[in-house]
């Protein structure tokens, strides 16, 4: 029985000892820069809004839902330069709009708020 203990623990050390070579951050992310994404208004009155383009690494989609008359609206923000090779929605949090959502997904990052 100790014998295989010390088997599993050199193991696991040896695979604690193996270095990652990729990038540093998520490879799907670094992969995705510069890549182009849909951007869309969310759905008013079932039909959804125009759609945009947004760059992964440079822009992040915010989507504003019909509020007061006002219909849904979307358009592409520019991250802050700090952001680019990791866009997350941690980058853009907090926002001084209300009820707001974020969803990421290989650095395609979605901001989601009411109108104000």
């Amino acid at each position: 029985m100790n014998r295989l203990f010390a088997i599993v623990l050199l193991a696991l050390a040896a695979c604690a000892s193996q270095q990652d070579s990729r990038p540093q951050g998520d490879g799907a992310v670094q992969d995705n820069i510069g890549a182009s994404f849909e951007c869309m208004s969310p759905p008013q009155d079932a039909a959804p809004g125009p759609t945009v383009t947004c760059t992964v690494g440079k822009t992040y989609c915010s989507a504003l839902r019909p509020r007061g008359g006002l219909g849904a609206f979307a358009q592409c923000e520019a991250f802050p330069d700090s952001c680019a090779a990791t866009p997350t929605c941690a980058c853009i949090l907090p926002t001084p709009l209300v009820n707001c959502s974020c969803e990421e997904s290989n650095g395609m990052v979605t901001l989601t708020c009411d109108r104000i």
